[in-house]
């Protein structure tokens, strides 16, 4: 980063090591003055996601990309085993930050024995 090689970071939680190491990445980021923009968002992985850019300083946006359909649709065949009336809330074009404590995420417990694989 020292030459100036990258105009912005974009780390992805999953693939970099986790929230602890997109922290310590964003902080770099922060260091030399380089935008950080976690990267790789969809789906219902959108929690931990929330709670990785949540944990990184520097980190001022996310980027939600995925398919070619509207994130809501994404995410409503995982209301079969939420007890909330949808996943995430969006508001004038933003994720709203969950209230619900862990990853924000209401699991319905019975819902998820049912939706279960057994061998």
């Amino acid at each position: 980063m020292t030459h100036k090689t990258y105009d912005v970071l974009q780390p992805d939680t999953r693939i970099c090591g986790g929230i602890l190491n997109a922290r310590k990445i964003s902080i770099l980021a922060e260091a030399f003055h380089v935008p950080c923009i976690q990267h790789g968002t969809q789906g219902l992985s959108l929690a931990g996601y929330i709670q990785a850019g949540c944990a990184m300083p520097h980190c001022e946006y996310q980027e939600m990309i995925g398919q070619p359909n509207l994130p809501e649709e994404q995410w409503s065949p995982a209301l079969k085993v939420l007890r909330t009336k949808h996943v995430f809330e969006i508001e004038d074009g933003y994720v709203k930050l969950p209230e619900i404590p862990g990853l924000g995420l209401d699991v319905d417990a019975d819902a998820l024995e049912e939706f279960r694989v057994r061998s």
